[in-house]
């Protein structure tokens, strides 16, 4: 099926095609199983065919459910590239916990 068949058909025509097609995909591995299929080149065709149609009835969901776009602000400030970060404080009590677990490893 080609996409612009798909793009034609309407999201429960689409929905009924996706389980038509993964029945037939589930047909053709039993009979891959049984040894009774010939031309394996079908379930990769029928695996993509799958993936269209979920991926077009994902694009026609976003676009009837996206009015306005969305934007996210964030609060943290950028970091430039040429820049390094900021140091870390360190407390003596800290560094001296860091010496004994060390020592006691050792």
């Amino acid at each position: 099926m080609k996409t612009q068949e798909i793009l034609k058909l309407n999201p429960e025509e689409l929905e009924n095609k996706v389980d038509k097609l993964k029945q037939e995909l589930f047909d053709l591995r039993f009979q891959l199983a049984l040894g009774k299929l010939t031309n394996t080149a079908k379930i990769k065709k029928l695996k993509k065919t799958i993936a269209r149609i979920k991926t077009i009835l994902t694009q026609k969901s976003n676009q009837q459910t996206a009015t306005t776009p969305t934007f996210v602000t964030s609060t943290a400030k950028p970091v430039l590239a040429n820049q390094s970060p900021t140091p870390q404080p360190t407390s003596p009590d800290l560094d001296d916990t860091v010496e004994t677990i060390k020592e006691e490893q050792q």
